[in-house]
């Protein structure tokens, strides 16, 4: 057994920031005799691009605290650009987990979805919805086509997951790499962090690049009805609601649209009407093994009660 009391998370978050411009300094430091070597399986020892990807990380915990800083877009844009004057500036520069092509270095919604636990995911009819609303081109890599040859997600809280897509091949095919960060999140971070200090062209701008990047990304071109209807924006149309629903699009399989969604609220979500909560769960619940085994866990127990930096 073993005693560990818990750190703040606002301490958790502020360290987290000292790592990153610690690790930032020493990758930049022609003395430092540690750096990433041909067994860096990300950037293949590229430490360039590890200084951009630092500078994205510091970005996205800055407009994790938007509830709590009154100056996160001001640091978080700073980020920005220095991600992007080291580097993360196009697709290529995403951070990626990689898998190998046997069963034990198998992509994971692969392992899970194709091979352990088959027909285990289906497709929500929230997002499928969405982004059959939009025409979006990214659905044939999002989702297999139903029985019906259409892009059909299950109903919230239905046991009926008969006919319904399943996660396609772009996310779970057996080495298809799964992002950690990317660059259409950088534009997104950057959209959401520049309108916040009032500069709705450049939120306009980071926007629209957000939504032609990932569209490259994903599909290999930006479809230009798809950019004309969603892509386009100006100073004058650009929304809180478009960024964050395009960045939602472009985080699928990513968990930073539920940390967007605890900050903003968006996309408006139901809660599941088979859940015995009175809303949709905002953390997680001290897990069992730090119950029995740790007697200095903070322990809780209401799912709905936010966590330090989604509190209002």
């Amino acid at each position: 057994q073993y005693a560990s009391a818990y750190d703040k998370q606002q301490d958790v978050l502020n360290t987290i920031q000292t790592l990153l411009s610690e690790g930032i300094t020493q990758l930049k430091s022609s003395d430092n005799i540690i750096v990433p070597g041909s067994d860096d399986f990300i950037y293949g020892g590229d430490a360039g691009r590890w200084i951009g990807f630092a500078y994205l990380l510091k970005a996205r915990y800055h407009m994790r605290t938007s509830k709590r800083d009154a100056t996160w877009y001001t640091k978080a844009l700073v980020a920005v650009d220095s991600a992007k004057a080291n580097g993360f500036t196009e697709g290529s520069a995403a951070a990626n987990c990689v898998f190998g092509s046997t069963p034990t270095a198998y992509n994971q919604w692969y392992a899970f979805s194709k091979i352990s636990r088959r027909g285990y995911i289906k497709a929500n009819k929230t997002f499928t919805d969405l982004m059959n609303g939009l025409n979006d081109p990214r659905r044939s890599f999002y989702f297999t086509k139903n029985d019906s040859g259409k892009y059909e997600g299950s109903v919230l809280g239905s046991s009926n997951t008969s006919n319904v897509s399943e996660i396609g091949t772009y996310f779970a095919s057996a080495n298809s790499p799964t992002p950690i960060a990317t660059y259409a999140e950088m534009c997104f971070i950057e959209a959401e962090a520049a309108l916040a200090a009032g500069n709705k062209t450049r939120a306009a701008q980071a926007h629209n690049d957000g939504v032609i990047g990932h569209l490259t990304q994903v599909t290999g071109s930006a479809d230009p009805a798809y950019v004309a209807a969603n892509a386009s924006e100006t100073a004058s149309s650009i929304d809180l609601n478009k960024i964050m629903t395009q960045k939602y699009i472009a985080g699928y399989t990513m968990l930073e649209p539920y940390h967007d969604w605890r900050r903003t609220g968006i996309p408006a979500l139901v809660k599941n009407p088979r859940s015995n909560l009175a809303g949709i769960p905002r953390r997680l619940p001290t897990s069992i093994e730090e119950r029995l085994y740790n007697n200095k866990a903070t322990v809780v127990n209401n799912l709905l009660e936010p966590v330090w930096w989604d509190a209002p």
